[in-house]
């Protein structure tokens, strides 16, 4: 019986990879059917005489079940090829299969075809073949795992392209060409991208063995320039072109069809007045043909977009047009280009000008009322009082009356106080005036504490980093240290980047990612994360990801782009105000001018009669109109939730998340590693032989295993005491364990499945534990029990869950049924599901998902594909892990449970204070414009509180989500 390993591509999902391999498990004569969904991997175990009716039958039910799969090519796990000539061992019907020659050995199996060769040691193929080169892209842009799937197909029908794949989660297509045909072929890809996945952005080659010509005076890249060279540490360029480093050819003659995508670009804007201007300004900025994907930030004061290659400088350019008609007082700057942090905003010229008006407006008044001056002099102190605070809304306001926008909150508070005034109501107006002023301060003091808050809070990345050059150390950028460059870290310097200790010890403050206080120690060998904050000892460390792969980049573009994923709320209250506006202003002109005439009719009043009365109450609906405190209290209320919870160790990816959160009913647990620590230990050694022997073979066989427990055996034996030349031919078995050659003795070290499998008796055993037999040449030796202990936080976290609205706590597990029951008793968790292979937690998450809607708590890592059938996928323990943070919604960076409690706290929290905000603001704007519409109030203050009073009063209410 061999074992047989496909690649198999273009499955959409998880669910639909676990339907497919429970199909396949229905095959008689096929054993050990797995679906690895997130490697895209089809393994099984199946006779070798039955091998190709067994294939036809497997295609047979991808067919049926799964069309759209791509099912490669065999790579047979222990493929034998004839070396005396003759036919090809491997048992495939040729053309097209893949030999693995170990040691370079040469393919003997006498037929003519194009098939790849895997030669070890750096040997030169001898199949006489034109030379064939791997050719590698970042692709982003791709909507989900299908799009990919439908583009791989495509782009596998293009003669002359080899082994296609699309890694949906990686970002990453590779191919295979011949070198001769590559520039023409390249050509077909990017005609075949733009064809189905237009939106699809290809970046440069990453040719995994590439080679540049240094005795040419062509380019040797393979592209059409534009293209980046990236040279390390000031190394010149080879390609033969006339640059500095790195270059972008902003070439006029660039062929538009063939759509090479730069990707996002990033600014900073500032000086946007409201939530509401902003997303005028997302709407008009996204008419331009230069541009896609248009997102404007106001919270954040981000402006991100989409261009085509060498364009970016003209669609700037035409941005800036854009905001200059728009919003003149806005300015926006490449990120890349902030070299300090701003300052905080004082506002001297608004509270002088406020400061002045209202000692004006107090000279008006007592001149009018306590005096017998004339009209026009206290009219003059009521104007001078007017124009200082409301100069800069009447131009503001005139100026895009003049460009067509008349829906802007500065036109509408323009037309009520200037229409107040013309009706001699000089009080009333300034007074409007003033106060809104007021509000306008106190809302920009509001936002940007919270803003500040962020920004503090993520204000963790080092803008140097001390490199040692021989036996000097010299401070640079962090953007110009690479990959094995050795760091100098100082007490009370933060980490720059992510390095491994290779001298001195030292305690590290993680607080800033983590949420935790207790200090961390590190010691040689040790991983260090950027970030974090070196307490007491000096470090030197071997940088392990340069800056922009390092966790604090991750975690910062995490933060940052959280605003972009906004959740249905948010999109709602933009869609809402974009027809509420217009609607409020045509209701004010209808109840001005229209209502008046109406009422003329009914009553055989004079028009004119009517006109100021009703005139006036237009006034009040204008005032009253503006969005604002919807338009921006929802998005701040969310900003501020996410804030709250990064400050604690929480990282959540969009406000889509944390609104996803609040649905959730069910969560489901992995175990180890979230409900218990995942550090085990040997607890007891059970054997009528030596112990320390049991110890070493369970020690070798588990050597190369990432399993905690294999991990703890290793642990327990000493790593350094194993000679890895004594080990050859490890078999793991997922679920069961694992078969290896030590010492030319063949040891099989598993659970009780894996002495089954093979017909070994074992000692039943009612220890609490993982329990690990031993078997050498079918005899069994005894067994070893390894355990883990709960985290102190697991109880109190599953309490906390389900005080807040969690109806069921599930827990996924391989372990023991026995096992797994004693953890749920003593966690509270209320429902378990033991002895599952991982296909099996796909398969059962399924179920569950079917009737509950669930959010999944695991590692990030094994669990991805589970994570990403979730509602809500949480990953636990994210320092330092880019699995977690890439496959995950939201990071518990502190691995405390107790965590995902406060996560679903604060998600209730946040949508508490959003609902709150829309019903509040809601409700008094309808309140004051049925009580203006029918006469019952005629207060032109009762307006003004409409508008900037319920907005202060909403966005203070929002940032009590940061608390």
């Amino acid at each position: 019986m061999s074992k047989h390993k496909f690649k198999i591509t273009g499955i959409d999902c998880a669910n639909c990879a676990a339907h497919l391999e429970r199909q396949l498990k229905k095959i008689n004569g096929l054993e050990n059917v797995q679906i690895n969904f997130m490697g895209e991997k089809l393994t099984f175990e199946c006779d070798d005489d039955k091998y190709d009716e067994l294939m036809i039958e497997v295609k047979k039910c991808i067919e049926k079940n799964e069309p759209d799969a791509v099912l490669g090519n065999d790579e047979l796990l222990n493929a034998t090829v004839k070396k005396d000539g003759g036919e090809c061992s491997c048992g495939h019907e040729h053309h097209e299969h893949e030999h693995h020659h170990e040691q370079g050995e040469s393919c003997s199996c006498g037929h003519n075809h194009n098939h790849e060769h895997h030669h070890e040691h750096g040997e030169d193929c001898s199949c006489s073949q034109t030379k064939v080169n791997t050719h590698k892209f970042k692709i982003t842009g791709i909507d989900c795992a299908n799009c990919a799937a439908h583009l791989e197909r495509q782009l596998k029908k293009i003669n002359g392209l080899e082994n296609v794949r699309i890694n949906f989660m990686g970002e990453k297509l590779t191919f295979e060409c011949d070198d001769d045909k590559y520039e023409e072929l390249m050509t077909e890809v990017k005609k075949c991208i733009e064809k189905n996945e237009p939106d699809a952005v290809l970046g440069n080659d990453e040719l995994l063995n590439a080679t540049v010509k240094k005795n040419d005076s062509e380019c040797s890249c393979g592209h059409d320039h534009n293209h980046e060279h990236h040279h390390d540490h000031g190394e010149g360029c080879s390609c033969g072109h006339d640059h500095d480093h790195e270059h972008h050819h902003d070439h006029e003659h660039i062929d538009e069809s063939n759509k090479a995508h730069t990707g996002n670009c990033k600014y900073t804007i500032s000086g946007l007045d409201c939530a509401n201007c902003a997303a005028e300004l997302e709407r008009e900025i996204a008419k331009l043909d230069c541009v896609d994907n248009v997102t404007i930030t106001f919270m954040n004061e981000t402006l991100s977009f989409n261009v085509i290659s060498g364009t970016e400088r003209k669609a700037v350019e035409k941005i800036k047009s854009v905001i200059d008609k728009k919003e003149p007082g806005c300015v926006i700057t490449p990120k890349s280009k902030e070299v300090a942090k701003p300052k905080k905003p004082e506002h001297k010229k608004e509270k002088t000008q406020i400061v002045a008006s209202i000692i004006l407006l107090i000279i008006a008044v007592c001149l009018e009322k306590f005096t017998k001056v004339a009209f026009p002099v206290y009219a003059l102190f009521y104007m001078a009082s007017y124009f200082i605070v409301g100069w800069d809304v009447l131009k503001s306001a005139f100026r895009n009356l003049g460009k067509g926008q008349w829906m802007d909150e500065k036109f509408l508070m323009a037309i009520a106080t200037v229409g107040a005034i013309g009706t001699l109501e000089l009080t009333e107006g300034v007074f409007v005036m003033l106060l809104y002023q007021i509000g306008e301060l106190f809302q920009a003091m509001a936002v940007e504490s919270s803003r500040r808050s962020i920004s503090d809070l993520m204000d963790i990345k080092a803008d140097t980093a001390n490199v040692k050059f021989g036996d000097s150390v010299r401070t640079v950028p962090v953007e110009s240290v690479s990959v094995n460059d050795i760091i100098v870290v100082r007490p009370g310097e933060k980490i720059p980047l992510d390095a491994v200790v290779i001298n001195g010890e030292s305690s590290v403050n993680t607080s800033a990612l983590t949420g935790e206080s207790l200090p961390r120690d590190v010691a040689v060998g040790d991983s260090i994360v950027s970030g974090t904050v070196n307490i007491q000892g000096l470090l030197e460390a071997k940088v392990t990801k340069n800056s922009t792969e390092s966790t604090v980049s991750k975690i910062l573009d995490l933060v940052e782009n959280s605003s972009s994923r906004k959740a249905k709320t948010e999109n709602f209250i933009s869609t809402f105000a974009k027809y509420y506006t217009p609607i409020v202003v045509y209701l004010a002109l209808f109840v001005a001018f229209i209502v008046p005439g109406i009422v003329s009719v009914i009553s055989h009043t004079p028009y004119l009669t009517l006109l100021p009365d009703y005139f006036h109450r237009g006034l009040m609906f204008l005032v009253v109109s503006c969005p604002c405190a919807i338009v921006i209290s929802v998005p701040l209320t969310y900003f501020s939730g996410i804030g709250s919870l990064s400050k604690k160790g929480i990282l959540v990816k969009g406000s889509n998340y944390l609104d996803a959160l609040n649905e959730v009913d069910t969560v489901v647990f992995d175990k180890t590693g979230t409900i218990t620590k995942g550090r085990f230990s040997i607890t007891n050694i059970v054997t009528d032989f030596d112990r320390d022997e049991l110890v070493k073979l369970a020690a070798h066989a588990e050597y190369n295993s990432t399993h905690p427990i294999g991990k703890a055996i290793v642990r327990a034996y000493g790593a350094e005491n194993i000679n890895a030349a004594d080990i050859s031919d490890v078999v793991e078995l997922a679920g069961h364990g694992v078969e290896v050659f030590i010492e030319g003795k063949n040891v099989l070290a598993g659970n009780e499945k894996l002495m089954k499998r093979h017909n070994i008796p074992i000692n039943e055993t009612d220890e609490i534990g993982t329990i690990v037999h031993i078997a050498v040449d079918g005899k069994y030796m005894g067994y070893i029990v390894v355990a883990d202990e709960v985290k102190e936080s697991s109880a109190a976290a599953m309490s906390e869950l389900k005080a807040n609205g969690i109806k069921n706590t599930v827990m996924i597990t391989g372990d023991s049924e026995k096992i797994a029951d004693i953890i749920a008793k003593k966690v509270g968790i209320t429902k378990v599901f033991a002895n599952m292979l991982p296909q099996d937690k796909v398969s059962e998450f399924s179920k569950l998902n079917e009737t509950n809607v669930c959010a999944y708590v695991g590692d990030g890592i094994n669990d991805a594909p589970v994570l990403a059938m979730s509602k809500v996928g949480i990953a636990m323990g994210g320092l330092g892990s880019d699995a977690a943070i890439e496959a995950s919604d939201i990071v518990i960076m502190n691995d405390d449970l107790m965590s995902v409690a406060q996560a679903v706290k604060g998600a209730k929290k946040t949508r508490q204070i959003v609902i709150q905000n829309i019903v509040f603001s809601l409700a008094v704007k309808f309140a004051i414009l049925a009580a203006s519409a029918f006469g019952i109030t005629d207060n032109m203050m009762v307006a003004i509180f409409g508008d900037v009073g319920v907005m202060l009063i909403a966005v203070l209410n929002a940032i009590r989500a940061l608390k």
